[in-house]
C-alpha cells in the first residue's frame, strides 16, 4: 500500500540512482583488479 502512494517518476529515479552508485563502484574494483593481473603478467615475463 506504501509503495502505491509514491509516484512512480519518483521510484524509477531512486532505482536508477542507486544502480549508478553501484555502476561507479564496480567499475572501479574492476580497474584494480585488471591493474594488479597486468603487473602480475609484467612479474612473470621478467622471472622468464
Amino acid at each position: 500500500a506504501f509503495v502505491r502512494a509514491l509516484p512512480e517518476q519518483e521510484v524509477i529515479n531512486a532505482l536508477i540512482g542507486n544502480v549508478k552508485l553501484a555502476g561507479a563502484g564496480l567499475l572501479k574494483l574492476e580497474q584494480k583488479s585488471k591493474a594488479e593481473k597486468k603487473e602480475k603478467r609484467k612479474e612473470a615475463d621478467r622471472k622468464e
